[in-house]
């Protein structure tokens, strides 16, 4: 079983706010506390609730079968990408992908791509955590998604 932080990011490059620049990341550590994976991606225009759902489903892509001793519980400080695929997603997709107010589901491509793999390979566990709290998995998710560190500096720091 691993537990695994992810976090996604965007930052405004110009003051239009026309062009920006988002990104997400996760570590993974194994049951003795070592992070034994580490991965980051920057993506130019787009927002910051993407780039935490792109992060989610990062994860559960990799890991949401993964798990022959139980399920891997998957930290991450969006409220709203949790509750989309644990939550929203089911009502979405009896109702034909639009919210109760009748609109098309906002970032529906990445949310159907999650909703699959989480509901036929139910191997993860979402749960929430705090933000910039000093959680060590959350803050250097956090940073992978800003580029502030590498996943290498990551395993190289923390890994094994």
């Amino acid at each position: 079983m691993y537990t695994i932080y992810c976090d996604g990011s965007t930052k405004i490059q110009n003051k239009k706010g026309v062009e920006n620049i988002g990104g997400f990341g996760y570590v993974v550590y194994d049951d003795s506390g070592c992070i034994i994976d580490a991965y980051s991606k920057q993506i130019k225009n787009t927002t910051n609730n993407r780039m935490e759902l792109q992060a989610l489903y990062e994860v559960i892509k990799k890991y949401g079968s993964d798990s022959i001793f139980g399920a891997n519980k998957v930290y991450t400080d969006s409220a709203y990408a949790m509750r989309c695929i644990t939550e929203w997603a089911d009502i979405w997709n009896k109702n034909g992908w639009v919210t109760s107010k009748g609109n098309p589901v906002e970032n529906q491509d990445l949310i159907k791509k999650m909703y699959d793999l989480y509901w036929n390979d139910h191997f993860i566990i979402i749960e929430k955590c705090s933000g910039h709290n000093g959680i060590e998995g959350n803050e250097l998710a956090d940073k992978l998604a800003t580029g502030i560190i590498t996943p290498e500096k990551v395993l190289n720091k923390y890994g094994r």
